[in-house]
């Protein structure tokens, strides 16, 4: 670690977790960092936790600083979003009561650079956990009609098109998840500090990680399943359209040699 500590003797701060983007370009970043995995740098009077899936989370700054904490990140952020999900709550420096989440304050013994990332790593997973929620539940909306409308009398099909940019966002947000963010994943501090894993299973527990995160693996794989069978009926029924074709051409060519026989 390089430089002081901002949070060394505080009693508490305030933390916000928020998602300005899909990605976040860190390498500009990391020559101010006091930490990395996550990158923890100081602003203000306090410190930022960032991630490269585009998530900040701030700890004991001004709603001036944070403010300007965002336009100074913009030129960094890709995917920018129009409205951001977030996570507000108060951080409670007592040692004398167990590490954990109590509502909207988690109790820690010391405001430690470990213990900070290990709270904004839990923060940034649950806001984007929300995101792709949300994402996923607009997904859903769109094909669940298309399912109902099959039982109708006109039985409509949507187009491939249509189809395949459902599945694809299925597919892209499943890749985001496994790999780019790695939700199932632990924070990389507890590798060299794994008296605090109790700590970080406890903070998983609160936000309900692990569930939602399953959760949502489920939905993407019904949605996505859900857009592949659509398509192979669509594929099912341009084939059988094609097939009538070629008969209705015999028929017309077998008709033309009758006619030109008999005439």
């Amino acid at each position: 670690m390089s430089g002081s500590w901002p949070l060394a003797k505080r009693s508490s701060v305030s933390v916000r977790a928020m998602q300005l983007g899909e990605r976040l370009d860190l390498k500009a970043l990391r020559k101010s960092a006091l930490a990395t995995s996550p990158l923890v740098t100081t602003h203000g009077d306090g410190v930022v936790v960032l991630f490269r899936y585009g998530v900040v989370v701030s700890f004991g700054i001004s709603n001036l600083d944070e403010a300007n904490l965002v336009h100074s990140l913009a030129n960094f952020v890709s995917g920018q979003l129009e409205g951001t999900d977030e996570e507000r709550l108060t951080v409670l420096v007592d040692s004398t009561r167990d590490e954990r989440a109590e509502g909207n304050t988690i109790i820690v013994h010391e405001l430690s650079i470990e213990r900070v990332q290990i709270i904004a790593d839990a923060l940034a997973k649950s806001v984007v956990l929300a995101h792709h929620e949300a994402a996923v539940g607009r997904v859903f909306d769109q094909v669940e009609p298309l399912i109902t409308s099959l039982g109708g009398k006109a039985g409509r099909l949507p187009g491939t098109q249509q189809l395949l940019g459902y599945v694809g966002q299925c597919f892209r947000l499943q890749t985001d998840i496994v790999g780019r963010i790695g939700v199932a994943d632990k924070p990389d501090v507890l590798w060299e500090q794994p008296r605090l894993d109790v700590f970080f299973s406890r903070l998983e527990d609160e936000y309900e990680l692990a569930e939602r995160n399953d959760a949502l693996e489920r939905k993407l794989a019904l949605v996505a399943k859900m857009g592949e069978s659509l398509l192979e009926m669509v594929r099912h029924r341009h084939s059988l359209r094609v097939e009538w074709y070629i008969v209705v051409l015999i028929l017309v060519e077998i008709v033309l040699t009758l006619y030109q026989m008999f005439a």
